[in-house]
Protein backbone atom coordinates (compact mmCIF):
# COMPACT_ATOMS: atom_id res chain seq x y z
CA UNK A 1 0.00 0.00 0.00
CA UNK A 2 2.85 2.44 0.68
CA UNK A 3 3.30 3.24 -3.01
CA UNK A 4 -0.31 4.43 -3.09
CA UNK A 5 -0.49 6.57 0.04
CA UNK A 6 -2.21 9.92 -0.22
CA UNK A 7 -3.24 9.76 -3.85
CA UNK A 8 -6.54 10.48 -5.54
CA UNK A 9 -7.97 9.98 -9.04
CA UNK A 10 -9.96 12.29 -11.28
CA UNK A 11 -13.06 10.89 -12.91
CA UNK A 12 -15.66 12.05 -15.39
CA UNK A 13 -18.33 10.54 -17.55
CA UNK A 14 -22.04 10.05 -18.11
CA UNK A 15 -24.59 8.03 -16.22
CA UNK A 16 -26.57 5.37 -18.03
CA UNK A 17 -29.79 6.57 -19.70
CA UNK A 18 -32.97 6.57 -17.60
CA UNK A 19 -36.28 8.20 -18.52
CA UNK A 20 -34.71 9.38 -21.80
CA UNK A 21 -31.89 11.46 -20.28
CA UNK A 22 -28.42 11.23 -18.71
CA UNK A 23 -26.41 13.20 -16.16
CA UNK A 24 -22.65 13.72 -15.96
CA UNK A 25 -20.22 13.05 -13.12
CA UNK A 26 -17.03 15.05 -12.69
CA UNK A 27 -14.86 14.86 -9.60
CA UNK A 28 -11.87 13.66 -7.66
CA UNK A 29 -11.94 10.43 -5.66
CA UNK A 30 -11.26 10.25 -1.97
CA UNK A 31 -7.79 9.14 -0.84
CA UNK A 32 -6.57 5.55 -1.16
CA UNK A 33 -7.87 3.15 1.49
CA UNK A 34 -6.02 -0.15 1.98
CA UNK A 35 -7.94 -3.27 0.96
CA UNK A 36 -7.23 -6.97 0.57
CA UNK A 37 -6.60 -6.40 -3.16
CA UNK A 38 -4.38 -3.32 -2.78
CA UNK A 39 -6.55 -0.27 -2.21
CA UNK A 40 -9.86 1.34 -3.13
CA UNK A 41 -11.30 4.86 -3.26
CA UNK A 42 -14.66 6.39 -2.50
CA UNK A 43 -16.30 8.51 -5.20
CA UNK A 44 -19.22 10.66 -4.13
CA UNK A 45 -20.90 13.92 -5.10
CA UNK A 46 -23.92 15.02 -7.10
CA UNK A 47 -24.44 14.64 -10.82
CA UNK A 48 -25.00 17.58 -13.11
CA UNK A 49 -28.52 18.98 -13.21
CA UNK A 50 -30.64 17.84 -16.15
CA UNK A 51 -34.37 18.42 -16.61
CA UNK A 52 -34.50 20.28 -13.30
CA UNK A 53 -32.94 17.62 -11.06
CA UNK A 54 -29.68 15.96 -10.08
CA UNK A 55 -28.76 12.74 -8.26
CA UNK A 56 -26.30 11.98 -5.47
CA UNK A 57 -23.93 9.01 -5.68
CA UNK A 58 -21.70 7.24 -3.17
CA UNK A 59 -19.70 4.38 -4.69
CA UNK A 60 -16.56 2.43 -3.74
CA UNK A 61 -14.12 1.70 -6.56
CA UNK A 62 -12.72 -1.70 -7.30
CA UNK A 63 -9.04 -2.52 -6.80
CA UNK A 64 -6.28 -1.00 -8.96
CA UNK A 65 -6.15 -1.94 -12.63
CA UNK A 66 -2.59 -1.58 -13.90
CA UNK A 67 -1.98 0.42 -17.07
CA UNK A 68 1.18 1.29 -18.94
CA UNK A 69 1.27 4.65 -17.10
CA UNK A 70 0.04 3.80 -13.61
CA UNK A 71 -3.34 2.48 -12.57
CA UNK A 72 -7.05 3.22 -12.72
CA UNK A 73 -10.11 1.93 -10.84
CA UNK A 74 -13.48 0.83 -12.14
CA UNK A 75 -16.59 1.81 -10.21
CA UNK A 76 -20.15 0.61 -10.63
CA UNK A 77 -23.24 1.59 -8.71
CA UNK A 78 -26.48 3.53 -8.69
CA UNK A 79 -27.42 7.14 -8.07
CA UNK A 80 -30.05 8.13 -5.57
CA UNK A 81 -33.63 8.10 -6.79
CA UNK A 82 -35.05 11.49 -7.78
CA UNK A 83 -38.29 12.23 -9.60
CA UNK A 84 -39.15 8.54 -9.54
CA UNK A 85 -36.00 7.17 -11.16
CA UNK A 86 -32.29 6.50 -10.65
CA UNK A 87 -29.30 6.03 -12.95
CA UNK A 88 -26.77 3.22 -13.22
CA UNK A 89 -23.17 4.42 -13.08
CA UNK A 90 -20.36 2.43 -14.71
CA UNK A 91 -17.13 4.40 -15.06
CA UNK A 92 -13.38 4.25 -14.66
CA UNK A 93 -11.19 6.74 -12.86
CA UNK A 94 -8.34 8.59 -14.47
CA UNK A 95 -4.76 7.63 -13.75
CA UNK A 96 -3.09 7.85 -10.37
CA UNK A 97 -1.13 10.82 -9.06
CA UNK A 98 1.79 10.30 -11.44
CA UNK A 99 -0.48 11.53 -14.24
CA UNK A 100 -3.63 12.79 -12.48
CA UNK A 101 -5.41 14.56 -15.33
CA UNK A 102 -5.18 11.92 -18.04
CA UNK A 103 -7.67 9.18 -18.79
CA UNK A 104 -6.66 5.89 -20.35
CA UNK A 105 -8.91 3.02 -21.31
CA UNK A 106 -7.45 -0.11 -19.75
CA UNK A 107 -9.24 -2.59 -21.98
Amino acid sequence: MSAYNNHVHPYMGPTEVAVEHIHHLVGISGPAIPSSEGHVHLVYDNTTTTIGHSHAYYIWTGPPIRTSRGHVHEFKGKSTAEQGHLHQIILETGLNQENPCSWEVSR
